[in-house]
C-alpha cells in the first residue's frame, strides 16, 4: 500500500514527517490486520474535501522557526495559527526562513538568525500580528 518508491517519495515532501515517521508509517500499512482495520473504517466513515480559502495575510507564504517557551499559547498552538494564516514551519534556522519567533529561554536559534539577518519577533509581537 505505501511501500512503492513513489509512494516512500510523497512521504518524503510532507512537512514535519522525518525518517522515523516514515519508517513507522510503512511499517503500520505492512502488515495487514492494519490494512483490514482501515477497510472496514472506510465503510463507517464519510469524508468531506474541503477547499481552504486562502487569504493574503501578514504570515501567507512566509517561512517561521519558534524557539524557547511561549507563555500565552504552547508551541503546537502557535504553529497551527500560524499555518492556518499561510505560514509554513521549519525546524531550524535557514537563509529561507523570513521570522523567528522567540520565547522565553530562547537559546541558540536567536545567534543564527541574527547571523542571517531573520527577523526576531517577541510572543507578543507574533500574537499582534496573527490577530490574537
Amino acid at each position: 500500500m505505501i511501500s512503492s518508491s513513489s509512494n516512500i517519495s510523497v512521504l518524503e515532501n510532507i512537512d514535519g514527517l522525518g525518517p522515523k515517521a516514515i519508517s513507522s508509517i510503512i511499517d503500520f500499512f505492512s502488515k495487514e490486520i492494519n490494512k483490514e482495520t482501515i477497510k472496514n473504517l472506510k465503510n463507517h466513515l464519510t469524508i468531506f474535501f474541503i477547499e481552504n480559502e486562502t487569504i493574503d495575510n501578514f504570515f501567507s507564504n512566509k517561512h517561521l522557526v519558534f524557539t524557547g517557551t511561549l507563555s500565552e499559547l504552547s508551541r503546537d498552538e502557535a504553529k497551527y495559527l500560524a499555518k492556518t494564516k499561510g505560514a509554513k514551519i521549519l525546524s531550524s534556522i535557514t537563509k529561507k526562513t523570513d521570522f523567528l519567533i522567540a520565547g522565553e529561554k530562547a537559546g541558540s536559534k536567536i545567534d543564527k538568525a541574527a547571523q542571517l539577518g531573520v527577523k526576531i519577533l517577541n510572543e507578543k509581537e507574533f500574537l499582534k500580528k496573527i490577530n490574537l
